[in-house]
């Protein structure tokens, strides 16, 4: 026991006294702070967002230069190859087509991609450079839902509408043709270069000519009803996506049809299931 010293006043805490008898409690042992706990938190980065560099004008501006070799290095830079042209489109491809059918898609009908554009200009390596890279070929405009196909057909790119239809080739589509006499009013079924099968038929009458040109079966409906004239098509086979084709009916001889071409029931029904989407079909 130290001994106080006198003179000096000391202040001895209460909790240092107990009772007689009653036992002071130890001290709480000092725990050590976990190396973690003395790091400072690290503040939160978030990270932002890649902006990817958009492309989409200039794959347009590469399609309608017919330059495949640039719509390639466009589409390996990051281009979208199904990329929808905003509406108003850059001036310069206004320009490029005004007063054609293309300028309705390019200023009014939002849904324009590079496929179609294609398919209307009649491009076949770019629409088969398209296609390879995943270009959707069933792609529609907006408001009529219109597409590649469609727009091929209405400029009459024959080459463009089989590439589009798989009809390449080596396909069954590539071996026929089919060739329509408007004079004889007869019709020709070629394969390999060879008449397989002649069919009297009945084109359209002198007010209602059928028109003269090369088309491709663009669609088959088995029993089609005209949205024109309330008339049944059977086997009806449609050309180049436009109001008239090649369907079962009544042929007497003559010119006689509102533009299509008839051709008797046993006819037209061998024909639709011989002929692929994809036939070439000459009429002259």
């Amino acid at each position: 026991m130290r001994r106080l010293l006198p003179g000096f006043i000391y202040f001895i805490p209460l909790c240092c006294f107990a009772e007689a008898g009653e036992a002071i409690p130890p001290a709480e042992p000092q725990v050590a702070a976990s190396p973690a706990a003395l790091v400072p938190p690290v503040p939160e980065v978030r990270l932002e967002p890649e902006v990817r560099p958009d492309f989409s004008e200039d794959l347009f501006r590469a399609v309608a230069g017919a330059d495949a070799k640039r719509v390639g290095e466009l589409l390996d830079e990051g281009a979208d190859v199904n990329a929808i042209l905003p509406i108003p489109p850059p001036e310069d491809l206004v320009g490029r087509f005004r007063g054609t059918m293309l300028d309705y898609y390019l200023r009014v009908e939002k849904g324009l991609t590079p496929l179609m554009l294609a398919s209307a200009m009649g491009y076949p390596e770019i629409v088969s450079l398209l296609l390879e890279r995943g270009a959707k070929p069933q792609a529609g405009t907006k408001k009529h839902h219109t597409n590649a196909l469609w727009l091929a057909g209405r400029n009459g790119h024959v080459e463009v509408m089989q590439i589009l239809l798989g009809a390449g080739p080596g396909t069954e589509a590539a071996r026929l043709k089919i060739r329509i006499s408007l004079a004889d009013q007869t019709a020709w079924l070629w394969r390999d270069g060879q008449i397989v099968r002649t069919m009297p038929v009945s084109t359209g009458r002198k007010t209602l000519p059928t028109p003269k040109g090369r088309f491709v079966v663009t669609d088959k409906h088995v029993d089609w009803k005209s949205t024109i004239y309330p008339a049944r098509m059977p086997y009806y086979l449609r050309l180049s996506c436009r109001d008239f084709g090649m369907h079962a009916g009544v042929v007497p001889g003559y010119p006689a049809s509102h533009g299509c071409i008839r051709v008797p029931a046993a006819a037209a029904k061998a024909l639709f299931a011989e002929i692929p989407q994809g036939t070439l079909v000459e009429i002259e």
